[in-house]
């Protein structure tokens, strides 16, 4: 994450995520590996004087990639010609959460529309995280 300014309110975060498959219990199909990159800008907001519970709202996307076909003679196929393309979709949302800064514990939800999918069925998804830390 980087925090462009001192009092580390505003976070802008990027991950990516190589994946590597291995072949399928009881089928001759190895998934093609993926790229994945998950961004996010939020900006934290003190709700209290005493800055022991904050909101925070943002704007979060990711993008996937296979990089590599599937394998195995299980690959789906029409007339004897494998359907086998890399698939893509990318995605943007919108974040909001509470943190209770004493318990170190935060509520986040977060929605994202898939847009621009190939070869692949695009939707959208909601993410509830609770954590706690120690």
């Amino acid at each position: 994450a980087w925090y462009p300014f001192e009092n580390r309110g505003t976070a802008v975060t990027v991950a990516g995520t190589y994946e590597i498959h291995h072949e399928m219990e009881d089928r001759d199909l190895t998934p093609g590996e993926r790229f994945s990159l998950n961004w996010g800008v939020s900006q934290y907001l003190p709700l209290t004087k005493d800055q022991t519970w904050l909101a925070e709202i943002g704007a979060s996307g990711y993008s996937q990639w296979q990089v590599e076909q599937d394998s195995g003679s299980d690959v789906r196929q029409i007339r004897n010609v494998q359907l086998n393309a890399k698939d893509e979709v990318h995605a943007a949302g919108i974040q909001a959460g509470l943190t209770f800064v004493p318990w170190k514990a935060a509520l986040t939800f977060r929605y994202q529309w898939e847009f621009d999918a190939e070869a692949r069925f695009e939707g959208n998804n909601l993410v509830v995280t609770l954590a706690k830390g120690f």
